[in-house]
């Protein structure tokens, strides 16, 4: 996969995660020490985490981490509550802040807390003492879900949800909203025969997938195709159906390209300053979007039409046979991918001149630029092979576009 690219050589990327895995170890180890713990509770805690190391489990580690932290943080709000001189309702407005503040929209904290405050129930006393008990609790316990495992059969079974995630892929009280199903064997051998497939046509793409996913879980939804998360390196959630083995393929390498730039985000910084506004707009969500987002979609992306190029490089292969009749989507997607990028790559070089990016992210940034700029000069040869419906919407994308250049220009 482009290995003269510095961000995309294969040899890096596993010096890379193998240099995460042990900072993660390392930190971890770190923080029980430093942490009030009792001694039983450390010991198995260390050898928790050395049985995630030996097994190169790097999501496990995270997940531990974000756990220990969580512990802290409620047993800090245990002791100011003890210590506190303020009312009651000073007390109470000062955790709710902070708990409001330091979580996400997902978490079922503050709202927790706030039924206990609101119905004067005094269980929001003892809520921090709860929250750091459970936190500490779901550290120690090992969390199977997570270790890295590629055996095929894993997939035979899936979980199927009865409320579709949020915008991040995950649900509140995941266990009351979903089920667990056997998968159809249509299904388990689409997913078998993508990766088959990958490994067949694109070597080098297949060989970044097998250093950076550890494991696949099977996930079925409305309204959701695939996902992965920056706290789960290597743990990628799939949806297969309403996705044709095409789409599979291009979603294995999309989330895997997640693990690949999240890998990156971890090794070096990239972004100056992670700026939460929303001011530029995404050709794929059709939404205004963070600098960060934008950051994300177009290295995902980048290698989707990397992947869509190398299909259309082999199309005349005996192995291509079963993407023939996928060639039209192939071409259309390449071509989509391509001027999507264009559109933002000149929003990302415009936070480039704006000072956003350290030296690394601007290298990144230029590598990404030269992947589009290859594939942009491939695109007048391949318009007059477009069956005319094709054609007809690649038009359209690009007037769109052109468009939406005109009603969010920067001007930078």
């Amino acid at each position: 996969m482009n290995a003269d690219l510095y961000f995309f050589s294969s040899k890096r990327l596993t010096k890379w995660k193998e240099e995460y895995l042990n900072h993660i170890y390392n930190e971890n180890l770190k923080f029980i020490n430093q942490i009030s713990l009792g001694s039983p509770t450390k010991i198995k805690l260390e050898q928790m985490l050395k049985l995630y190391h030996s097994k190169q489990a790097i999501a496990c580690l995270e997940f531990v981490s974000i756990q220990l932290s969580e512990y802290q943080y409620f047993s800090d709000m245990e002791d100011y509550l003890s210590s506190s001189s303020s009312n009651e309702n000073e007390v109470i407005d000062t955790i709710l802040y902070n708990l409001e503040s330091d979580f996400s929209e997902e978490s079922t904290y503050s709202l927790q807390f706030m039924q206990y405050a609101k119905s004067r129930n005094l269980k929001w006393k003892s809520f921090p003492s709860e929250m750091a008990k459970k936190s500490l609790s779901q550290a120690l316990k090992i969390q199977a879900n997570l270790l890295p495992n590629k055996d095929a059969k894993l997939y035979k079974k899936y979980k199927h949800r009865l409320k579709p995630p949020s915008h991040t892929g995950k649900i509140l009280d995941d266990a009351k909203f979903t089920k667990i199903k056997r998968t159809e064997e249509s299904k388990f051998l689409q997913l078998i025969h993508a990766k088959n497939k990958l490994s067949e046509l694109w070597p080098e793409g297949f060989e970044v997938f097998t250093i950076l996913t550890d494991r696949i879980h099977l996930v079925r939804s409305n309204n959701l195709v695939s996902y992965s998360h920056f706290t789960e390196q290597g743990i990628t959630y799939m949806n297969l159906w309403g996705r044709d083995f095409l789409d599979t393929m291009d979603d294995l390498i999309h989330e895997n390209s997640h693990h690949h730039l999240n890998v990156i985000l971890k090794k070096f910084k990239i972004l100056k300053t992670k700026s939460s506004d929303e001011i530029y707009f995404s050709p794929w969500r059709h939404e205004l979007r963070s600098l960060y987002a934008i950051l994300h979609s177009v290295f995902t992306f980048s290698c989707a039409a990397l992947l869509f190029e190398v299909l259309m490089e082999r199309e005349k292969d005996e192995i291509a046979k079963t993407l023939k009749k996928f060639r039209d989507k192939i071409r259309f997607r390449f071509m989509e991918e391509s001027y999507n990028l264009s559109y933002s790559l000149q929003d990302l070089q415009g936070a480039v001149l704006k000072n956003a990016f350290t030296n690394k992210g601007k290298t990144l940034i230029q590598e990404l630029q030269y992947i589009n700029t290859r594939h942009l000069k491939k695109i007048d040869s391949l318009k007059p092979l477009l069956k005319i419906a094709f054609l007809g919407k690649i038009n359209e994308h690009q007037s769109s576009l052109a468009k939406k250049r005109k009603e969010f220009n920067l001007s930078f």
